[in-house]
């Protein structure tokens, strides 16, 4: 009697431990596929961020526009630093500078591509925008690389310029020749009522951020 009651404690306790075994194996191996799941995740964000970074192109392909361009007579394309200079150094002088000129201005980072499809390279780079603006305004482009003991810092701009384009547009519109252009130019005027001199003033407003920018470079790499 005694014999067969033991025989069945035995059975129920390795029963029990065969079931906490299972459990265990199963919480590990659940653990584990969690794991994994999550690292698979993780790559996909990782993979859809660096896809989704703002690119602009050098225009460097066949048939390519680029969208930025150099304002040589604004900031020079190419400043030499003898040190390190980093997007971020950039980045923080600017902010502080154009404070003091009571601009606020906004940072992001993207990169340029060089060359055609078959091969390409990148640049980082950091854009600067007004924030404020009443219209669009050009955003200005820096990129910054060590060669030996210097850093190379080039300088663009980007995008465009409200007033200035429309400036531009209405002055070519007084030297077209075909009727039904001047046709169309007519009825948008017209709609619209574009006063050539309302670009023109705000066009003197934004040049004075432009100017505190080119003061603010200038102060900065001590041009």
């Amino acid at each position: 009697m005694w014999l067969i009651l033991i025989i069945i404690i035995v059975i129920i306790i390795l029963s029990r431990k065969n079931d906490r075994s299972e459990r265990t194996s199963n919480t590990y191996g659940s653990n584990s596929i969690n794991n994994t799941n999550n690292l698979a995740k993780k790559e996909e964000n990782m993979t859809a961020k660096q896809q989704n970074i703002e690119t602009l192109d050098s225009g460097e392909g066949v048939g390519g526009v680029p969208d930025f361009y150099t304002w040589n007579d604004l900031i020079p394309e190419k400043i030499l630093i003898k040190s390190k200079v980093s997007l971020d150094d950039i980045q923080n002088d600017l902010s502080n500078v154009m404070k003091t000129k009571n601009y606020e201005v906004e940072f992001r980072k993207a990169r340029i591509k060089y060359g055609g499809f078959l091969s390409h390279t990148y640049e980082d780079c950091l854009i600067m925008s007004n924030p404020n603006a009443p219209t669009k305004y050009f955003d200005f482009i820096f990129t910054s690389n060590l060669n030996g003991g210097y850093s190379v810092i080039r300088s663009y701009r980007s995008v465009f310029s409200y007033n200035n384009h429309w400036i531009n547009e209405l002055q070519s519109r007084k030297n077209e020749s075909d009727n039904v252009n001047i046709a169309l130019n007519f009825i948008d005027n017209a709609m619209n009522k574009r006063n050539i001199k309302e670009y023109e003033d705000g066009w003197t407003i934004e040049y004075l951020y432009y100017t505190a920018v080119q003061e603010a470079v200038k102060e900065i790499f001590g041009i």
